[in-house]
């Protein structure tokens, strides 16, 4: 008799054994107490600020990223809703995508010259963010980075940039004017969709590229002259471009398609 309590006894702490055993594990996925502090550090020993570091920390401020830093890694700063201020050191070389995704707060941001390459969706809704100046290191604005940036007046391209990504600019209705430099060659799928703020904009001879939806709902825009340079113009590139009286387009579209109103045409 005694034997068989002492089994049965046994077999009643092994439930409990396997219940603390999964506590335990769960802080050590926790995130650190003071990571989402509202002033934060954001120093490393390797350089990077590790992908999803920040992600959700919406109670942060400010953020000192020290000149140690070279990497910015995906989703680090996801929906960081409060934050107000960045400084991001001349270190950095690449910011990446998602990087500062859905930081509504941020009202400006210096990106340094350093910066080589700046990831997709990298400031997507930043709906605070009025004005932004692409570093000349930049090469290309790649797909979405400004997307849904509701708020922003002012942005300068500069002469580096040979590709304007899709939907880059989407919904950037704050936006009125808008120089793209002689650099660029291709303005990607929907890169000005939904800009109805655009009044004017100024296509270079350098472009021969422009893709479908490009200036998709620019309602503003009462003109547009479309260089020689380009080649290929997509399907609803100003489709309910609804204020747009004149579209100027190369001589040699006019031959080659006789008899066909362009203005329609572009807008269908």
């Amino acid at each position: 008799m005694s034997s068989k309590k002492t089994n049965h006894s046994t077999k009643k702490k092994s439930p409990n054994t396997t219940r603390r055993r999964r506590r335990s594990k769960s802080p050590k996925t926790a995130k650190p107490q003071n990571q989402c502090g509202k002033h934060v550090v954001a120093a490393f020993p390797d350089g990077k600020i590790p992908r999803n570091q920040y992600n959700g920390c919406r109670q942060m401020k400010t953020v000192l990223i020290p000149n140690s830093v070279t990497t910015i890694e995906d989703w680090a700063f996801f929906e960081c809703s409060g934050l107000a201020s960045v400084v991001i050191p001349n270190s950095v070389t690449r910011i990446g995508s998602h990087a500062f995704y859905g930081c509504t707060g941020l009202a400006s941001i210096v990106i340094p010259n350093s910066v080589t390459r700046i990831g997709s969706h990298a400031f997507y809704g930043c709906t605070g963010l009025t004005s932004v100046v692409i570093p000349d290191s930049v090469t290309l604005i790649d797909e979405r980075v400004f997307h849904l940036c509701s708020g922003l007046t002012s942005v300068v391209i500069p002469a580096s940039v040979t590709r304007i990504g899709e939907r880059a600019f989407c919904g950037c209705h704050g936006l009125t004017s808008l120089i793209i430099p002689n650099s660029v060659t291709h303005i990607g799928e929907g890169a000005f969709s939904f800009c109805y703020g655009l009044t004017s904009i100024v296509i270079p001879d350098s472009v021969t590229r422009i893709d479908d939806d490009a200036f998709y709902y620019c309602y503003g825009l009462t003109s547009i002259v479309i260089p020689d340079s380009v080649t290929h113009i997509g399907r609803r590139a100003f489709e309910a471009c609804n204020s747009l009286k004149q579209v100027v387009v190369p001589e040699r579209f006019e031959s080659l398609f006789p008899g066909i109103d362009f203005h329609d045409y572009f807008m269908k």
